[in-house]
């Protein structure tokens, strides 16, 4: 019936309702080195630690506008059911969900000397799903069989649904470019092998269904629009007979190389920074005297993915009129084959004939100011900009504006995020860096005092931290005799 249908429609566009942003406040403190390279390259330079290495992080999510949950029944473990435990959000906003798992498997970095700067390495695998601009009427209208669909002409326009796993091993290199005892620059950059594992990409363009009811059978009365599917043809030896999930990242020749960016200023107000003197091995670390203010700013993930393609992967168009709605319950139970038949009735038409294609890289912006209240004490405030358009085929990051007070020392950290996303929510949060560990979530404190859950987040880690030794008090140039 319709559903069959529909499910062809949205297959892949409530799968994966997860978080967009990763390690929310940890990200840009100053005691994270290893770990904030992959945000900003250019963080290295000047590093609190001589040496860092990060041995494993990760972090996980769940955050949409779609769906609701009950959290004192998925608590209770009640049947995972609609009416149950979730329930539908009913607005006239479009819906959208975003993916982010992260993990960071060893990485480290070195901190060589003032003259020479910091280098790094970094091991990162992620995925990514989202889909956006899902008309709330078509939203409403799946899987509900209280819904009265018929008499009524539903459209949906540019909606988006990218997937995209993917590994890449990083090189970076990051020093200080110019400084004096009130201003400090700094620059780094990060050239990294990316390995594809499986993208998915799915576009509805200008699709108009109406459907009718005429005695006992359902017809629809008129269907046309423009539909894109293309995904990597791993995928397809992993869902067919005898297919393993390696089989998704058995195309080996999915590789690619990928750039990020970064530059940093800070400011001493009291003139307070000492930078190397010349012709001496000897010099005096800030690390115990921070800088008044920091603003930063990296671009991160240029580059994309070459994919050899499914044999479905193709633009097609619907252009039909008063059909049974039964003549789309086929009794095929995979997608590929549910194709095939609707090719052969005529109601799906091929526009393409696409082998290969371009999954983009996750490309971000990243905009920081970190100010130092009072000691110790920090104020972080930012955006981090997806630069990613609507026609770029691969998984992304959703845009999200953040403030986050923190206070920080060497062996312990605390810091709190409050962060506004792209789907417009509002997060608080809380994390903490004791030592080696670190773990938080930036949506904490919106759980705790809500029954209805949009979505969670958590991230956890563990590094080595080897500190500078302390500084080395130095007459200054003037007087240096």
């Amino acid at each position: 019936m319709i559903k069959r249908f529909l499910l062809l429609i949205f297959c892949s566009a409530f799968t994966i309702p997860l978080f967009a942003q990763s390690f929310a406040g940890y990200n840009y403190s100053n005691y994270q080195s290893a770990g904030g390279m992959v945000f900003n390259p250019a963080s290295m330079a000047g590093s609190r630690y001589k040496v860092n290495v990060n041995i494993a992080s990760v972090n996980i999510g769940v955050s949409n506008n779609a769906y609701e949950f009950n959290k004192k029944s998925i608590f209770r473990g009640d049947d995972f059911s609609e009416g149950t435990n979730f329930n539908k959000i009913n607005n006239s906003s479009t819906k959208d969900l975003y993916a982010n798992v992260d993990i960071i498997g060893p990485s480290f970095m070195i901190e060589l000397g003032p003259k020479i700067g910091s280098i790094g390495f970094s091991s990162r695998v992620r995925f990514l799903a989202n889909e956006s601009n899902l008309d709330n009427g078509f939203f409403q209208v799946f899987g509900n069989k209280d819904v009265e669909i018929f008499g009524k002409n539903y459209t949906q326009d540019d909606l988006i649904v990218d997937a995209h796993a993917f590994a890449d091993f990083g090189l970076s290199y990051a020093r200080t470019i110019w400084s004096n005892n009130n201003h400090v620059v700094k620059g780094g950059a990060t050239v990294k092998y990316v390995m594809g594992m499986a993208a998915v990409s799915f576009r509805i363009n200008n699709l108009n269904i109406q459907l009718e009811k005429v005695l006992s059978e359902d017809f629809i009365k008129d269907l046309r629009g423009d539909v894109s599917l293309m995904y990597s043809k791993g995928i397809d030896e992993a869902i067919g007979d005898g297919g393993t999930l390696s089989d998704v990242w058995s195309q080996t020749e999915n590789s690619s190389v990928g750039f990020d960016f970064g530059v940093e200023y800070e400011w001493y107000h009291k003139g307070n920074y000492q930078p190397a003197i010349a012709n001496k091995d000897i010099w005096r670390m800030n690390i115990h005297t921070p800088y008044t203010l920091k603003v930063s700013a990296s671009i991160t993930d240029i580059g994309s993915i070459k994919y050899d393609l499914s044999e479905y992967s193709q633009n097609y168009r619907f252009d039909l009129s008063n059909i049974q709605t039964s003549d789309f319950n086929f009794d095929e139970d995979n997608l590929t084959d549910y194709i095939d038949k609707l090719m052969e009735k005529g109601y799906l038409t091929e526009l393409s004939d696409e082998t290969s294609k371009k999954f983009v890289l996750p490309t971000m912006l990243r905009l920081n100011i970190d100010y130092n209240a009072y000691k110790r004490f920090f104020v972080n405030a930012g955006a981090s900009i997806n630069m990613l358009g609507s026609k770029s085929n691969g998984g992304r990051y959703g845009s999200h504006y953040y403030v986050t007070p923190r206070y920080e020392s060497k062996w312990v950290s605390v810091y709190s995020p409050l962060s506004f996303n792209t789907i417009g929510q509002f997060n608080w949060g809380v994390g903490f860096n004791f030592g080696a560990f670190y773990f938080g979530s930036g949506s904490i404190f919106n759980n705790l005092f809500n029954s209805k859950l949009k979505g969670f987040d958590v991230y956890v880690g563990i590094s080595v931290p080897i500190g500078q030794k302390k500084s080395i008090e130095l007459l200054s140039p003037e007087t240096e005799g």
